[in-house]
C-alpha cells in the first residue's frame, strides 16, 4: 500500500507582490530565519495565486485577492516548527509595531502587525495575523502533513537561501480541484469544527466515500469525549453541538449513532403533536431517531 504523505510536490513561488509580501514582513522573516514553515491554509490559498497546473484559466487571481478574500475575512498565517525553545525565543524578539496574543497554555501565540492597502483608491486597513504554533512540533514538512486531520490541507511554503517554496501533498490539488474532503484522521475535537467550516466556506461540499467513516468514529469520540488531555476537549464540549447537527443533517450516518449523545444536549421540538400548543424543547438525540422511523 502506498504512503500518501511520501508523494509530495514542490515549486518555487513566482509571485513578485507575494515574494515583496514576505519580505516586508518582520514576523515571517524572523520565523523562516529560524527554520519555521508556513503551512495549512494560507499556503492552499497560494497554490491557487501560483495555479501550476492553469486550472483557473481566465479566473486566476492575484495577491490582492487573496488579501481581500483570506486575510480581510479573519485568515491567518501558521508558522510551524521543530522545537518549541524557538518558538519562545521568536517571542522574545517582537517587532516594534506589533502585538502579541497568547500565551503558554494557548495552541498558538499570535502576532498582529497592521499593514494598509490600496483598494479602488481607498486605504483600508487589517491585521496579519501570525500564529507560531507552540503545542505541535514536527521534524518536517511532511511531518506536519502527516500531523493534518485533512489531505485538503496540506500545503507548506518554507524559505530555502533566496527563494519561497511551495510543497504540497500530490493528491491535495486533485482534491481541492473535485471539492471533496479527505480526511486522514478524527485524533482532535475540532476536526467536526473544520468539517464544517470547510464545507460551507471552502467550497468542498463533498467528503469522500472511503472519509465518511472517519466522521462517524469522530461522533462516537465526541460523544464519549475520547480524546488526549492536550486538546482540551473541557472548553471545546459545551460548543460542539451546531457543528455536531450539521453533519447528522447534511452526511449519511447512521441516525441511531446520535444515541451516544443521549442526554447531552436539547432541542425545540419542531414536530409538537399538538401545533398550537407552547414550544417544547426534547432531547436531541431521541428527536434524531424520531424523525428517523418517522420517514421511513
Amino acid at each position: 500500500m502506498s504512503d500518501d504523505f511520501k508523494e509530495l510536490e514542490s515549486l518555487v513561488i513566482k509571485n513578485q507582490d507575494l515574494i515583496s509580501f514576505f519580505d516586508k514582513n518582520q514576523v515571517i522573516q524572523l520565523a523562516f530565519n529560524e527554520g519555521g514553515w508556513i503551512a495549512g491554509g494560507f499556503p492552499r490559498e497560494i497554490f491557487k495565486l501560483e495555479d501550476p497546473f492553469g486550472n483557473l484559466g481566465a479566473n486566476k487571481i492575484d495577491f490582492e485577492d487573496i488579501r481581500q478574500s483570506y486575510f480581510s475575512k479573519g485568515g491567518d498565517i501558521d508558522f510551524f516548527f521543530k522545537e518549541e525553545k524557538i518558538v519562545n525565543s521568536l517571542r522574545e524578539k517582537q517587532p516594534i509595531g506589533t502585538s502579541v496574543y497568547g500565551g503558554p497554555n494557548n495552541f498558538a501565540f499570535t502576532t498582529v502587525e497592521y499593514q494598509s492597502y490600496t483598494s479602488n483608491d481607498t486605504n483600508k486597513y487589517f491585521s496579519i495575523v501570525v500564529q507560531l504554533v507552540n503545542k505541535f512540533f514536527y521534524d518536517s514538512i511532511e511531518e506536519t502533513f502527516r500531523g493534518f486531520d485533512f489531505y485538503n490541507s496540506c500545503y507548506a511554503i518554507q524559505k530555502v537561501e533566496d527563494k519561497y517554496i511551495l510543497t504540497y501533498l500530490k493528491k491535495a490539488p486533485e482534491l481541492d480541484q473535485n471539492n471533496t474532503i479527505r480526511i486522514s484522521h478524527v485524533n482532535s475535537p475540532y476536526t467536526i469544527q473544520r468539517i464544517v467550516k470547510y464545507m460551507k466556506r471552502k467550497n468542498l461540499h463533498k467528503i469522500e466515500d472511503e472519509s465518511i467513516q472517519k466522521v462517524v468514529d469522530l461522533v462516537y469520540n465526541l460523544g464519549f469525549e475520547s480524546f488526549d488531555e492536550k486538546y482540551k476537549f473541557d472548553q471545546f464540549k459545551n460548543r460542539y453541538f451546531e457543528h455536531l447537527k450539521y453533519v447528522f443533517e447534511k452526511l449519511p450516518i447512521d441516525p441511531g449513532i446520535a444515541l451516544v449523545f443521549l442526554g447531552k444536549f436539547k432541542t425545540l421540538d419542531e414536530d409538537p403533536v399538538d401545533s398550537y400548543g407552547p414550544v417544547v424543547t426534547i432531547d436531541w438525540a431521541m428527536k434524531v431517531i424520531r424523525d428517523c422511523v418517522s420517514t421511513s
